[in-house]
């Protein structure tokens, strides 16, 4: 028999960690299956201004003059809240669909990361990989990638531009930063920009679903790194630093890391960063 006054784990099983668990799990679960279901009518939103248009042409032609502005607001709605749908599913997917961990090199990582980001033209990337391996499931170690990139990309101010991602070996751990020379983030926001679903700028005047960040968020703390801003040294840019295992948990140890190949990609950053 165990008395009342028994410390969690003589005696029964602490069980207060499973609601939370099993309440995100559930909740993903629910995104997951909404997202599916949900694409469906904005796919309808897309195409079905497509029909009216074609039918107007052919009756009323000056009509479609009149309402074309109130269609194409329609489209680049539906269009936004497709991918929106598309980004939470991606969300939902971290830590539950998830490739088998395994230790994966980053540069290929990061270039593939980089092909999807669809950057525009003037922005380039150079990585400096002093660390060049970090352990996970791949699939989602190139949604975080992809998604931070991405985020450099979308808010960058200017028609040319950098952006560095670089690595350093942090006893089991990996450091890395991803960094641009953007605008940066107000200091009074970075509170807020890895929540889900938060964007600082209206969609009119940036793309973007406001999931990247918070998912970056979710990949990292799965596997036990931690994520946030820092300081860049410079009146412009942004910086997320954060960590990442550089090797499966048995394998982690201190010798491991001090015979880590180097390995360099591109130009190597200012002093500062």
């Amino acid at each position: 028999m165990v008395s009342a006054s028994s410390e969690p784990g003589e005696g029964h099983t602490d069980d207060r960690g499973q609601a939370p668990r099993q309440a995100d799990a559930q909740l993903e679960d629910f995104i997951y299956h909404v997202t599916h279901d949900l694409r469906a009518c904005f796919r309808a939103m897309k195409v079905i201004p497509d029909w009216i248009c074609e039918d107007l042409e052919k009756s009323a032609p000056e009509a479609l003059q009149i309402v074309m502005p109130h269609i194409e607001m329609l489209t680049t709605q539906a269009r936004r809240g497709d991918q929106m749908l598309l980004d939470l599913r991606e969300f939902s997917r971290v830590g539950r669909l998830s490739d088998p961990p395994g230790l994966h090199d980053l540069a290929p990582l990061l270039e593939e990361a980089t092909a999807m980001s669809e950057l525009p033209t003037g922005l380039r990337t150079e990585f400096w990989l002093d660390a060049p391996q970090v352990y996970g499931p791949r699939n989602d170690l190139l949604r975080l990638f992809t998604a931070l990139i991405s985020n450099c990309g979308k808010h960058h101010d200017q028609a040319a531009g950098q952006i560095w991602v670089i690595s350093e070996p942090e006893g089991p751990m990996v450091s890395l930063r991803v960094m641009d020379d953007g605008p940066g983030i107000p200091e009074k926001f970075r509170d807020r920009v890895f929540d889900l679903m938060t964007t600082l700028k209206p969609r009119d005047t940036c793309e973007g679903s406001g999931v990247g960040l918070a998912l970056a968020r979710k990949v990292v703390t799965a596997l036990g790194g931690t994520i946030g801003l820092r300081e860049t040294g410079h009146d412009r840019g942004t910086c997320v630093a954060f960590t990442l295992p550089g090797s499966a948990p048995e394998a982690a140890t201190e010798q491991d890391h001090s015979a880590q190949q180097r390995e360099w990609h591109g130009i190597r950053p200012g002093p500062t960063y």
